[in-house]
């Protein structure tokens, strides 16, 4: 299981979700994101607030930024047009980039704390 966060935004704030949630797919934490959108959306309407400036962030673990969903998509929905399909393998790809490169650059600061040591080594004794 993967922990997603889910960061709000309504136009002038940003609420941070510092907990976060764990889900099988990230499928399924778009799906929470709506519907916790289309939860708030009456809300917001209630209050005399336009809900289509709001929107959440989902974020991974690490705070990468994988997608938005504006609750302006509540709308579309709502207007029963086909909404744009939603590209999952291009967000699972960048996931994956994202960890090879989190690992790649692992892999380059083990490096580099063994050449200091090195040097530190070296200089230690040339001092002498």
């Amino acid at each position: 299981m993967a922990r997603y966060h889910f960061n709000f935004r309504d136009g002038r704030h940003v609420v941070n979700d510092l907990e976060g949630a764990e889900f099988d797919t990230f499928e399924l934490a778009y799906e929470e994101a709506f519907n916790a959108a289309r939860e708030m959306w009456n809300d917001w309407l209630f209050r005399h607030e336009d809900p289509r400036k709001c929107a959440f962030d989902i974020t991974d673990a690490a705070g990468t930024l994988l997608t938005v969903v504006p609750f302006a998509e509540v709308l579309e929905v709502c207007r029963r047009r086909p909404r744009p399909p939603m590209v999952i393998a291009e967000a699972e790809a960048h996931i994956d980039r994202a960890r090879q490169l989190s690992r790649e650059l692992g892999e380059v600061l083990t490096a580099t704390r063994q050449a200091i040591t090195r040097s530190r080594t070296l200089l230690g004794g040339a001092r002498s």
